[in-house]
């Protein structure tokens, strides 16, 4: 909780006495290690990227049910995506692009994983193949093939 909520509001803080103190140059030139990269008007946007992080820990350790935990967070990305289409904090293009670009590819991994949680029922909607427990599925392939573009492999 502390590095969740309390270093985002404690950078936020020292970043407006400093603009207090010493204006606004004083603030980007002692706070460029956070807020390098975007522009002036968005440069706190990395506290959303921390908040971004505090909501999947939370989600991932407090909520039980796994088909709750991917629909939660496909409405946080969901979001997420929206604003960062919406405001394109970056200085470069090809930043707020490849950064549309991350949120969208986690969207379809949860997306493409939802089929894998187990049901009321206790059966996932697609089961591994007839050949065997330790087969993988078509769906597995999908997902496996997703991450190594993604990852760039």
């Amino acid at each position: 909780l502390a590095y969740g909520i309390g270093i985002p509001v404690a950078i936020r803080l020292i970043g407006a006495f400093m603009w207090k103190v010493g204006g606004e140059a004083l603030e980007l030139d002692t706070m460029t290690f956070y807020m390098g990269g975007f522009k002036n008007q968005y440069r706190y946007w990395e506290t959303a990227n921390l908040l971004r992080k505090l909501v999947l820990i939370v989600v991932m350790t407090f909520v039980d049910e796994p088909r709750l935990q991917i629909y939660v967070l496909m409405w946080m990305l969901s979001v997420l995506l929206g604003l960062q289409l919406w405001c394109q904090p970056f200085d470069l293009r090809t930043a707020n692009y490849l950064e549309a670009m991350l949120l969208v590819a986690l969207i379809v991994c949860l997306n493409l994983g939802l089929p894998l949680i187990p049901g009321e029922s206790g059966h996932a909607f697609f089961r591994a193949s007839a050949l065997g427990s330790g087969a993988l599925s078509v769906l597995d392939w999908i997902l496996i093939i997703t991450i190594l573009v993604v990852q760039g492999a």
